[in-house]
Formats: C-alpha cells, sequence, structure tokens
C-alpha cells in the first residue's frame, strides 16, 4: 500500500464536504481539557459565550478569542494551548497523512500475519474502515474521478493522433533504436577484440 496520489490527495482535502478542516469550536471536552492543564478559571468563563460556536478559519477564530478575553496578554499567554486543543472538524492534511500511515502499517501486519498483535490490528481495521465515512465522504467518487482523468492524460500522451505527438514519438523510437544498434556494435567489437587477443595468447604458448 502506497501512500495517496499528490494529485488525488489535494483534491480530497480540498473537496467541499471535506474541507472542513478550517472550522473552529469550543467544546466542554476543551474546556475540560483547558482545566486540567491548569489554565485558569476566570479564562474558561471568558471563553463560555463562544461554546460550541464554530468559526470558519483560524484567523476569525483568534479575532473571537481576542473579543472575548480582552486582556491581550492574558490572550498572548493562553493562544497556543487553544489553537493545539480546539475541537477541528473535517479532513486536514495531518489526519490524512495519518490515515495512510495505519492503512500502511495495516497492510504489513496482515500481509507477514504477526501473531502477536492481534489487537493492534483490529484496532487499525476499526480506524481505517471508519475514517472514510467521517472524514472522507466523497472518496470513491473523487477516486474514480481522479483514476479517469489519469486515464485520460495517459490516452493524450500515447494515443494522441496530432501529427506532432507522432512525430516525438517516433523520435523517441528512433533514439532507441539508434542507441540499441550502438550497443550492439560496441559488443560485437569487444568481442572481436576478446577473440583476437585470446587467439593470440593461444598462439604464443604454442
Amino acid at each position: 500500500m502506497t501512500p495517496f496520489h499528490p494529485k488525488l490527495r489535494r483534491a480530497l482535502l480540498h473537496d467541499s464536504e471535506h474541507h472542513k478542516q478550517d472550522v473552529f469550536k469550543i467544546t466542554d471536552d476543551l474546556i475540560q481539557s483547558l482545566a486540567s492543564k491548569n489554565v485558569p478559571n476566570d479564562i474558561l468563563r471568558k471563553i463560555e459565550p463562544i461554546k460550541n460556536k464554530e468559526f470558519r478559519g483560524k484567523e476569525k477564530f483568534s479575532e473571537a478569542l481576542k473579543m472575548t478575553i480582552k486582556e491581550k496578554q492574558t490572550y498572548n499567554d493562553y493562544e497556543k494551548l487553544l489553537l493545539e486543543h480546539v475541537d477541528r472538524t473535517g479532513l486536514t492534511s495531518e489526519r490524512l497523512l495519518e490515515y495512510e500511515g495505519h492503512v500502511a502499517q495495516l497492510h504489513y501486519l496482515l500481509k507477514y500475519r504477526d501473531p502477536h498483535k492481534p489487537f493492534m490490528i483490529t484496532n487499525l481495521l476499526r480506524s481505517v474502515r471508519t475514517f472514510p465515512g467521517t472524514f472522507m465522504p466523497n472518496f470513491d467518487i473523487i477516486r474514480e474521478q481522479w483514476v479517469k482523468n489519469q486515464e485520460n492524460a495517459i490516452k493524450r500522451k500515447y494515443h494522441d493522433l496530432n501529427p506532432l505527438n507522432l512525430f516525438k514519438l517516433s523520435l523517441k523510437f528512433l533514439w532507441i533504436w539508434y542507441l540499441a544498434a550502438a550497443f550492439c556494435k560496441i559488443f560485437k567489437f569487444a568481442k572481436f577484440r576478446f577473440c583476437r587477443q585470446t587467439e593470440g595468447l593461444v598462439n604464443r604458448e604454442q
């Protein structure tokens, strides 16, 4: 199993249904997580009004945080922590790479049938099966379209009856034939020299 083709990866990330990775939202789980990291209750109370509200884009979310927290220095102190733990819905490049890693790891474990890691295989199978439905609902459609585009590109490159393309293709075959003929000639010459030298050595020994 190889990683996704770069064009397929871009298509998946840019799809309108998948491209929600720039939606930021504060949830109850986030507030609990921040509380466990010793974020002051005063900060947690201030961000409560924007809880469960979705902000498209990091800039809009940061602006909402600034207006809610108000104190610039306080915001600067906790900005990184808030952005790291905020809930981000949709497909992200990090999630896609993680999914590819899980697929590759699962392929390896299944291929070599490691009997010592059944629990890992079960977890990976669950993750790989649920990921497309959760983050890539249009995966099959996008992949099918990508395959068609690849096939059409190959057909245009090698089967186009455009005279210029045919001329270029002819030059390629002519160049390959020339290299093959030159290699054969060099090989025959080397073989002839070797035979002559061997014959000379045999005559001198006699």
